[in-house]
């Protein structure tokens, strides 16, 4: 299938034209005019995948199903927590998506677009890169007119811009000129002056940056390039050559290079670390304070990963039930290149999972950051470089999807390790399997963790556990809490002490010290938050916490005001079920523990679950914890804790959380292989 589209053009333009900002434009869009775009839909369940977020940390939702006028479904649409949005085309054809403008101006102002499809017949003229096509009378066969979008402009400048390498322009008219880019968050709206509109439709695989923008005041950060196919061809060749040279380094080699770069981060001066702690705020919109945190969390879980290597990679040997003449024995192999592809929310605790222990065990790494860390990573692999381990061994590939998709296929790619959405995790399976031969493939994807408290909880302990569990990084972990379950006997108790703990937060600029709660990453991301807590009102739930608590917690902001919803259950409330990854919980009372054991298992996901009771006082609950150990279908089971990885214990999930185990032993066994060597050596 060929796809050009404007809605994925557009927000990876915004990433080439670095997030235009504008001051005082008076140009008008004339009413009713157009933007389109198209798609050509040649097999029923295709994927089409648009990318918001993920490539300029835009903030435009469009959460929306198109049917035709008999209610039938022609494009079913989800969009991810990341910013990623997929259309699966239920109906063959090829459609025409539209933007219509029905204001005369649009600077400072709210802006009301209708979002239609038209069913439209195959045009003859090419679209190709530098192209210019006339999109503005368009057959109409029948128009779906769906939901007004909102959204705030941002205040910009005057852009003139066009790039014409690789077959790559912007847009431009007949007579050759050059039009500006108003920006409405991530979408990026065509503003002239004249009547007609001409419209290029740009491949995504002829996009050749992105932005990172700060979550906090949505300003491009920093840029990169994206590599062609051919200069990844030699990044691979390059980084398989050096493989090869560095899996016949000992292991102590191999772990002693792993010390000096924990060594690295641990020798870091008082403002180098301050630095790395803005720098990070700047990328993630975590609160600058809490940032040590993560930095400590990532040491430790390397020092572990380091201390266990000997033992997880040393042959094992088989002698005590040799027979005389024979020897045998297993050794841990290399894979050969491990691509990573890492999420945004957690970046070094991440990475440090799947990166550490491949290089350890004799891998080569291939590291692809979310286009909003790219950071983190750089500074990740130039202190392993620094510590010794090869340039070419360890790279940092900033990639668009189709790169990504270009290098997971790729025949000196022996293994991918992907964190991120369901949605991505599907792509990346798909993509493999598609791929010659049968590459591996680990996911760790999404979670919607519930938590259970029994009657005799401590529950001073317990309620600020569950509050940080649910509040921190924004709600935006894939193991934070996202549902609580009270018995009856405390619930009302459980609920007063929640409320009162989650009124204390500061939400505000993530880089101020006395800030304890930040924004979430996109304003994308917020809107669907937002979405999410008024549909569970208009359901029957009860917010308790006061808006006016959190005024900065507006529309069209990043900023999200932390919200405690009581009076849900899940037949009504989709947010007892659907991740919500923010700084929202649902309070639901229960009445037994098989109550509890039931809605906790009642989820697509299964990544960790915790119980919270005395089992110090009462060895009957600590039995009644093991029950729910056995009876949870969930890839860790807590007691009185949660958000937290012990790097002793496998990270997995399962059901939609993925699969695949990092952390551990198991971890180690993940990134190698196994082979059997048998000897006979006496043979007379």
């Amino acid at each position: 299938m060929i796809l050009f589209t404007l809605f994925a053009s557009s927000a990876l333009l915004l990433a080439s034209i670095q997030h235009v900002k504008a001051s005082a434009l008076t140009t008008t869009i004339s009413p009713n005019e157009r933007l389109c775009f198209y798609a050509d839909v040649d097999k029923a369940g295709e994927k089409i995948g648009f990318y918001f977020a993920v490539q300029a940390g835009g903030s435009f939702d469009i959460d929306f199903d198109i049917k035709d006028p008999n209610d039938k479904l022609l494009l079913d649409g989800q969009r991810e927590r990341s910013g990623d949005y997929v259309l699966t085309a239920n109906t063959v054809g090829e459609y025409s998506f539209c933007f219509e403008n029905d204001m005369s101006t649009f600077m400072d102002k709210l802006l009301d677009f209708d979002i239609m499809v038209e069913s439209e017949p195959r045009r003859e003229v090419a679209a190709k890169p530098g192209q210019v096509s006339d999109h503005t009378n368009p057959i109409e066969e029948s128009i779906y007119r769906l939901n007004s979008m909102f959204m705030s402009i941002k205040r910009t400048q005057r852009h003139f811009h066009t790039r014409e390498t690789r077959g790559f322009s912007l847009v431009k008219s007949t007579q050759n000129r050059l039009f500006w880019y108003a920006v409405c968050e991530s979408l990026a709206v065509v503003g002239m002056a004249v009547s007609r509109l001409y419209l290029e439709l740009v491949p995504m695989a002829n996009v050749l940056t992105q932005t990172t923008i700060i979550p906090h005041n949505q300003e491009p950060y920093v840029t990169r390039t994206y590599p062609n196919e051919s200069e990844l061809d030699i990044k691979l060749h390059n980084a398989a050559l050096a493989q090869a040279a560095w899996r016949k380094r000992t292991l102590k080699e191999r772990t002693e290079i792993g010390h000096m770069f924990v060594s690295a981060f641990k020798g870091m001066g008082d403002d180098e670390q301050k630095a790395l702690h803005l720098e990070f705020t700047l990328q993630v919109g975590r609160p600058v304070r809490q940032v040590p945190g993560e930095i400590r969390g990532f040491l430790s879980r390397a020092e572990y990963l380091l201390s266990i290597a000997e033992s997880c990679l040393s042959d094992v040997s088989l002698k005590d039930t040799d027979l005389p003449g024979f020897r045998r024995y297993i050794k841990r192999e290399p894979l050969g290149v491990v691509f990573v592809i890492a999420p945004w929310n957690y970046p070094f605790l991440v990475t440090i999972n799947s990166v550490l222990p491949a290089i350890v065990a004799g891998n080569a790494v291939l590291l692809k950051p979310s286009p909003q860390t790219p950071l983190v990573a750089e500074r990740f692999v130039d202190a392993l470089h620094k510590a010794g381990v090869p340039v070419d061994l360890v790279q940092v590939l900033h990639l668009s999807p189709a790169l990504t998709s270009y290098v997971v296929q790729h025949k000196l790619v022996d293994f991918v390790s992907f964190t991120g959405s369901v949605v991505g995790g599907q792509a990346v399976e798909r993509v493999a399997v598609e791929a010659a031969g049968f590459k591996g493939v680990a996911l760790e994807l999404g979670g919607k963790d519930p938590a259970y408290v029994r009657p005799d909880a401590d529950l001073k302990y317990t309620v600020a556990e569950l509050v940080d569990g649910a509040m921190f990084n924004s709600g935006q972990s894939c193991c934070g809490i996202e549902r609580i379950y009270v018995h009856e006997s405390v619930y009302d108790e459980f609920v007063a002490q929640y409320v009162d703990l989650v009124k204390k937060y500061i939400l505000g600029d993530p880089t101020k010290p006395e800030t304890s709660l930040g924004p979430v990453v996109s304003v994308a991301s917020a809107e669907k938050i937002r979405k999410q807590v008024a549909d569970a009102i208009k359901a029957g739930a009860k917010p308790l916490i006061p808006e006016d608590l959190f005024p900065i917690a507006k529309p069209g902001t990043t900023y999200v005001a932390p919200q405690v919803l009581v009076n849900v259950n899940h037949s009504e409330f989709t947010g007892q079920q659907e991740e919500t990854f923010g700084p929202v919980i649902g309070i639901q009372k229960v009445f037994s523990d098989e109550e509890a054991i039931r809605l906790m298992n009642d989820s697509p996901y299964g990544l960790t679950a915790s119980v919270w009771t005395n089992a110090q006082e009462n060895p009957d609950s600590e039995q009644a914890f093991l029950h729910f150990v056995d009876a949870l279908q969930t890839g860790t089971v807590f007691l009185n804790r949660c958000d937290s990885l012990d790097p002793a214990l496998a990270w997995t999930g399962v059901k939609n959380s993925g699969r695949g185990v990092s952390l551990s032993k198991f971890g180690y066994d993940q990134l190698t292989r196994a082979k059997s060597v048998h000897m006979k050596i006496k043979t007379t």
